[in-house]
């Protein structure tokens, strides 16, 4: 544990942002496994449905610098796979 004032502020701060980090990329990660789901099963208005929410997570992860943004055209891939599965 630090013991400068300054040095504990900061180990709030980053485990405060580790949190929300986390729970971005989580919620990012449940969008497209529901997403892949809908796909695998050949449902394609659950596809349809999920496909904004998808690839908005995607994009604000990537915004918000949790993930690259070369990692960002995944959704573009997402449009793909519904279009295959219709």
């Amino acid at each position: 544990m630090p013991n400068i004032k300054s040095a504990k502020k900061r180990v709030l701060v980053t485990d405060k942002k580790r949190t929300q980090n986390r729970m971005i990329l989580s919620e990012m990660k449940t969008a497209i496994k529901k997403f892949n789901l809908a796909i695998s099963e050949n449902n394609v208005e659950e596809a349809e449905r999920l496909l904004p929410i998808a690839s908005h997570a995607i994009d604000s992860a990537a915004t918000k610098g949790i993930r690259l943004t070369t990692q960002s055209p995944r959704s573009v891939r997402l449009s793909t796979f519904s279009r295959r599965a219709s």
